[in-house]
C-alpha cells in the first residue's frame, strides 16, 4: 500500500538524509555568524554527496507512480 511505501522511504531515507545533513549542522555549529556559515556552505556545496539522496528520491517517485497505476487499474 502506499502507507508502507511511505513508511520504507522514511526508513531508508533518514540515515541518508542524516549523511547529507550532518556536515551542514556541523559547519553551521562551527559558524560565528550567517554570513560565515554561508560562506561555508557556499565553499563546501560542490564536495556534499547527494547522489544516495537522488537515487532514494528516484527510487521512491518510480513506487509512487507504479503504485498509482496499479491502483487505478484496480479501480481504487
Amino acid at each position: 500500500t502506499s502507507d508502507e511505501q511511505a513508511s520504507r522511504m522514511v526508513r531508508e531515507g533518514d540515515p541518508v538524509v542524516g549523511a547529507l545533513v550532518a556536515p551542514i549542522e556541523q559547519m553551521l555549529a562551527a559558524s560565528n555568524s550567517f554570513e560565515e556559515f554561508r560562506e561555508k556552505l557556499l565553499d563546501a556545496y560542490a564536495d556534499l554527496d547527494d547522489k544516495a539522496l537522488a537515487e532514494l528520491l528516484t527510487q521512491g517517485l518510480t513506487a509512487a507512480h507504479l503504485a498509482g497505476r496499479y491502483e487505478l487499474l484496480l479501480g481504487v
